[in-house]
């Protein structure tokens, strides 16, 4: 049945008693709507940790650094992990082992492999120095204000003991430029372009100031 009580659908049939209405929905409609969400939760859960949420092209994308950090794993079976800018899932999506992520915002699902801990890129990162024996960054930098982005890959070097990953883009690209000019600006896809845009796209000498 369909009212204004939460759009019930308990009983088929035609009912028409307000009282009955009422009746049901204090009897059962909390603990129905309780199980719906619940259930909803659950299923957002799994479908958010589920291979359909990974695209190629974000696969590609972190394969050569999942690569790397499972040879060093092999290695290394203690391996401590960290990925700046990770999201709520990162790398956890193809690295099926602990690793702690830093970002600005996390979602409500995270991925069960990841611990995220919040954290402005205007601020030490709170960790020892050499803590991580691999810190990565996928795509991340050039989210970073310039202004603020030496800062945070300052504070890669200090946290890692010796393996630093990062992968961003050195130019805005003709796709880029497309996006930029013809996609609404509503788009997520719009939004994270023109964040990179309004960052300040990474130069290699930025980085190799840091790292040279």
């Amino acid at each position: 049945y369909s009212n204004k009580y939460h759009n019930l659908r308990l009983f088929p049939g035609n009912f028409h008693s307000n009282a009955l209405n009422k009746y049901i929905y204090k009897s059962f409609g909390k603990f129905y709507v309780g199980l719906r969400m619940g259930l909803k939760s659950k299923f957002l859960e799994i479908l958010h940790n589920s291979p359909l949420e990974v695209s190629i092209n974000m696969k590609l994308r972190y394969l050569p650094v999942v690569k790397k950090l499972k040879q060093l794993k092999k290695q290394n079976k203690n391996l401590k992990v960290l990925e700046v800018g990770s999201g709520s899932k990162g790398i956890t999506r193809f690295f099926k082992y602990p690793v702690t992520g830093i970002d600005v915002e996390f979602r409500k699902h995270k991925n069960r492999y990841l611990k995220g801990i919040l954290i402005s890129p205007n601020k030490k990162y709170p960790f020892k120095d050499n803590e991580f024996d691999a810190v990565v960054s996928v795509d991340c930098i050039e989210h970073i204000p310039r202004n603020a982005r030496e800062k945070s890959l300052r504070e890669m070097l200090r946290i890692s003991n010796r393996h630093i990953i990062i992968t961003c883009p050195f130019t805005i690209s003709k796709w880029d430029k497309i996006v930029l000019s013809k996609w609404p600006k509503s788009s997520a896809t719009y939004k994270n372009i023109k964040e990179h845009y309004n960052s300040g796209i990474p130069q290699p000498e930025e980085v190799e100031k840091v790292f040279a």
